[in-house]
């Protein structure tokens, strides 16, 4: 009887070794979400003889732009903002030589605009001003935060249906979790621009801004142990 009790000691002990293990995988998950913020920058510059004449007409252009944002299209203070103020000089090279040719300046202002159906207007009509850059235009989420947080349940209940199926091929059942890591490159959600144009048409010169969704993108990799 001992024996025998010692032999199936042994091989439950053996079973338990062999059943023991771990399984690691990864999950991912992206949750769109509409785009309801737009924002870009302005920047005007010139250069003058002197840095008063050149931060003069600068600030005119500024002024002017600001104008436009707040009386015709309704924008808040809060929602432009200055960036950057700069003055350098100007040089060209005359037979090798550096010649001063005056004063550059320049003013960057950031914009941020609520109401998506004005990007295309405003686009536009700031883009008809003397001595005025804009860069690119980019969208964002109020529901960000919402659309992330889905976006790692996703990317977990991912993970988890993947160690499921790779533990039932293997004859064994999922237990625990041992270790779970974000293995995103970035912490941050990461914005993707679906689908985006402008149209300029010959008439005025107006702007048409299609937008499409931003989307938070999850990764995550959890270790699980096999029973």
């Amino acid at each position: 009887m001992k024996k025998i009790i010692l032999i199936t000691a042994l091989l439950l002990a053996s079973l338990s070794c062999f059943a023991a293990g771990t399984i690691t995988v990864s999950g991912s998950a992206e949750v769109s979400a509409v785009p309801d913020t737009a924002s870009f920058s302005l920047t005007a510059s010139f250069t003058e003889q002197t840095t008063k004449e050149a931060m003069d007409r600068t600030a005119a252009m500024i002024n002017e732009a600001i104008q436009i944002l707040e009386s015709e299209y309704g924008l808040a203070e809060e929602d432009i903002t200055t960036s950057y103020i700069g003055v350098s000089p100007e040089y060209i090279y005359e037979d090798g030589k550096r010649v001063h040719t005056g004063q550059a300046a320049s003013q960057s202002l950031d914009i941020t605009i609520k109401d998506m159906e004005s990007i295309g207007p405003i686009y536009g009509r700031l883009s008809e001003l003397d001595g005025i850059t804009l860069s690119s235009i980019t969208l964002s989420s109020t529901k960000m935060a919402q659309a992330l947080k889905a976006a790692r349940i996703g990317a977990v209940r991912d993970a988890r249906d993947k160690a499921e199926t790779y533990a039932e091929a293997a004859g064994a059942e999922i237990g625990s979790i041992e270790r779970i890591s974000d293995s995103s490159s970035s912490p941050a959600p990461m914005f993707r621009l679906e689908a985006a144009a402008m149209d300029y048409s010959a008439a005025g010169n107006s702007v048409t801004y299609r937008a499409g969704d931003v989307t938070a993108r999850a990764e995550v990799s959890i270790t699980y142990n096999l029973i």
